[in-house]
């Protein structure tokens, strides 16, 4: 997904623990089978590694893999750029043996303006060779956009290439190859992964805009994630694109959950 990303505040609210545990007994319970949790589900993960999940988003690239036949997977992310605030929400549904749909919908706040509707875009991804050896695994996705901002072409739609090799068991990278602004650009993306453990994965990767009509656009990112349990997961991200115009800092937070 060539993701909008976005930069977040986040606002903690800190408590006296003790005087909490003294107004509320039961909560040490609580506090104890919150802290037995993460050994319950990592025993889960043992089971079920395998199918872990692989969400296109925070990052700018597209992922290789499809989602399971039967199985929809929400993708959702908040948070703020050096100009506007967001949010974003995609469907992911797996129609047959590789092949997913996806409904992606984003709001967008400028300045004291009212949060409002700006993209909603329709995809569908299709997985061409599960890769071998030094052949990279291959997905190409179509997208169709709407975009009502734009009333002279408010209707787009573009394709990608992604493709991933293996450089070790816990190196991957992943590079696409796609159209942009109607078929008026070319967007590419490299992306370098590393996933030291079943729970823990973080990125790092550069994206490139080039079109006809307007100035070339580079940015990159780094971002993490954290998986709760095969199926559930949190994710962080902050990059900076550069274009003619003044850089722009993001950040977001998202998760992924699957069905």
């Amino acid at each position: 997904m060539q993701a909008l990303a976005y930069k977040v505040r986040i606002f903690a609210k800190t408590y006296d623990d003790s005087s909490m545990i003294r107004i509320f007994p039961r909560l040490r319970y609580v506090l104890l089978i919150l802290a037995l949790l993460p050994l319950s589900l990592e025993r889960g993960y043992a089971q079920t590694f395998e199918d872990y999940l692989q969400p296109d988003r925070p990052e700018q690239s597209e992922g290789v893999r499809i989602t399971a036949p039967g199985r929809l997977q929400v993708e959702w992310g908040i948070g703020a750029s050096s100009h506007a605030k967001m949010a974003g929400l995609m469907l992911r549904y797996g129609i047959i043996q590789d092949l997913e749909v996806r409904l992606e919908g984003i709001m967008r706040k400028r300045g004291g303006d009212t949060p409002r509707f700006t993209n909603l875009n329709l995809s569908s991804k299709l997985n061409l060779f599960s890769g071998e050896g030094l052949i990279p695994a291959m997905t190409l996705v179509g997208y169709l956009s709407y975009a009502p901002d734009f009333q002279s072409r408010p209707v787009t739609s573009d394709l990608c290439l992604a493709f991933e090799n293996a450089v070790t068991s816990e190196l991957a990278l992943t590079y696409n190859l796609a159209s942009s602004d109607g078929m008026r650009g070319l967007f590419v993306v490299t992306e370098l992964s590393y996933t030291p453990s079943k729970r823990w994965n973080c990125f790092v990767e550069y994206y490139g805009n080039f079109r006809t009509y307007y100035h070339p656009e580079h940015g990159a990112d780094i971002g993490m994630r954290y998986a709760l349990s095969p199926s559930l997961e949190l994710e962080l991200c902050y990059g900076r694109t550069h274009s003619s115009y003044d850089p722009i800092s993001y950040a977001s937070l998202g998760g992924t959950w699957r069905l």
